[in-house]
């Protein structure tokens, strides 16, 4: 079945827009991931967990990276589907797909975060002081 051409010009603007849109939803894993993935090294590096850094980073970017970035694009499509399909609303989905990808991201920082909170170190393991050491290694 063919389409019918859009007869006024507000319509292919819209479509235009959104198709941007959409196209700058689905590279939005990327920096997510890649915060949480910063957030996930500063806190073993700045709690001393782990073998070495270096060892630490490898795992991160071969084992947590690609399951993080696979559980972000599932988040983005599921929640995309779901705003066209059930709620009839495009543009739902990206709101909402946006806001799950992020909590999808911080959730995979915070239970690495649990994981390790049992870990013997000298410095007091609260989240204030590890965001403050964060934003001052991130704004060098």
């Amino acid at each position: 079945m063919l389409k019918q051409k859009p007869t006024n010009g507000t319509i292919t603007q819209s479509s235009l827009l959104f198709s941007l849109c959409k196209i700058a939803y689905f590279l939005l894993p990327l920096p997510i991931a890649l915060l949480s993935l910063s957030l996930m090294s500063l806190y073993m590096e700045y709690y001393d967990i782990g073998v070495s850094m270096t060892a630490n980073n490898g795992f991160l970017v071969y084992f947590v990276a690609p399951a993080l970035l696979i559980s972000l694009y599932i988040t983005a499509t599921a929640s995309l589907y779901l705003g066209r399909k059930i709620f009839n609303f495009r543009w739902l989905g990206i709101v909402l797909g946006s806001a799950l990808m992020f909590m999808v991201g911080m959730g995979a920082f915070l239970i690495n975060v649990q994981s390790n909170l049992d870990y013997p170190t000298e410095k007091p393991q609260t989240m204030t002081v590890f965001l403050n050491y964060y934003v001052s290694h991130v704004t060098r």
